[in-house]
């Protein structure tokens, strides 16, 4: 398989860990040139040779022929860039946010049209490994049909109902949204950056699909550095299905006979480069259900690994001319329940129709 030729656009953490990806995967991919204003790498990328550096895009696009762009730049230039790539026939691996609104998301529909290339988008929460399961396990059906999802601080805004919509499916449409959103006073304290807080803020959002199924998230602020919530360290998830459930990675049917079965959930590893890579997750079911790593002949964390799917993803694209795994619609969907969300936390929590 021929090396597909990168661009990326940025350079700060988000972007260095697509480098980092990028060079893992060298069999596959070849980082030709990076576009920022202060490009400064770490001891881990400071041997990467041969690449061309910018700080202008449109003289990156003119002087290199590039097949794909990765932009994982600053948040609010996550846009504008997207927009060079496209603007230059180039297809798009856009980070998130893609836009601040609907009307700018539609703007890079209307030009993948126009310029004729593939966008994809790098939502990493459904792709991570531990998510894979549990869609697995929705997917077998062992757990029966989904009647309602909960995530708590997984994240916030079109992460958490990025990873909500891949237990009920990407292909069921959410109909309705109930947002929910408050500032609380905390005992003034440091966060491990160094900053001080004295207050956070609390979101809840609630999302009706299609048929009924709602879906609902909870998320502080707080949530991924203060010392007073459990960060990461507790965040969960559940998932309750007509013969079953799933909190976390516990999974529990009926037996049939009126007690409940606890099913089991095994996660394989690996040493690549001396690196504990995950192989596969299995849950104890008969048949198994198997989600196998596709990515586990490379060193690779499974934070890495989701941005390697989002990469592969765009590579199948482009070379086959397939869809995306996920692309601009269903990123355009999330950010929409997002959006909409907040606008029902404006008018004190009414509902807001999805059409």
């Amino acid at each position: 398989m021929d090396q597909l030729k990168v661009a990326i656009m940025g350079a700060g953490k988000r972007a260095q860990e697509y480098m980092r990806v990028l060079k893992t995967m060298s069999d596959q991919f070849k980082l030709v040139a990076v576009c920022s204003d202060n490009l400064t790498l770490p001891d881990d990328l400071a041997d990467f040779s041969g690449i061309s550096t910018y700080s202008n895009g449109d003289a990156l696009f003119e002087n290199h022929e590039i097949d794909f762009g990765v932009v994982a730049s600053d948040p609010m230039k996550v846009h504008d860039d997207a927009v060079k790539v496209l603007e230059h026939d180039v297809h798009l691996l856009a980070d998130t946010p893609i836009g601040v609104d609907l009307h700018s998301i539609d703007r890079l529909g209307r030009l993948a049209q126009l310029h004729r290339v593939m966008v994809e988008v790098s939502e990493p929460y459904f792709r991570r490994p531990h998510e894979r399961i549990k869609q697995k396990l929705v997917q077998s059906g062992l757990i029966g049909d989904v009647n309602f999802a909960y995530a708590r601080f997984i994240g916030h805004g079109y992460h958490a109902v990025n990873v909500l919509r891949s237990y009920v499916g990407f292909d069921v449409p959410p109909v309705r949204v109930w947002g929910f959103q408050r500032d609380y006073g905390v005992e003034p304290h440091s966060l491990p950056s160094g900053a001080e807080i004295q207050s956070e803020q609390w979101q809840h959002g609630i999302i009706e699909f299609r048929g009924g199924t709602r879906a609902i998230y909870d998320f502080t602020s707080a949530a991924y550095q203060s010392p007073i919530r459990w960060r990461r360290a507790k965040a969960n998830t559940e998932i309750y299905g007509k013969k079953g459930m799933c909190v976390g990675l516990d999974i529990a049917v009926g037996n049939g006979s009126g007690d409940t079965q606890e099913v089991s959930v095994k996660r394989r590893t690996i040493k690549v480069d001396e690196i504990d890579v995950v192989d596969a997750y299995v849950v104890d079911s008969t048949p198994e259900i198997v989600w196998e790593n596709p990515y586990r002949s490379y060193p690779l964390t499974d934070g890495q690994i989701s941005l390697a799917a989002a990469l592969t993803s765009i590579q199948k694209a482009i070379q086959t001319g397939s869809a995306p795994e996920y692309g601009l619609f269903n990123a355009r969907t999330d950010r929409e329940v997002d959006i909409a969300m907040a606008n029902s936390s404006d008018r004190q929590g009414d509902s807001i129709e999805i059409l």
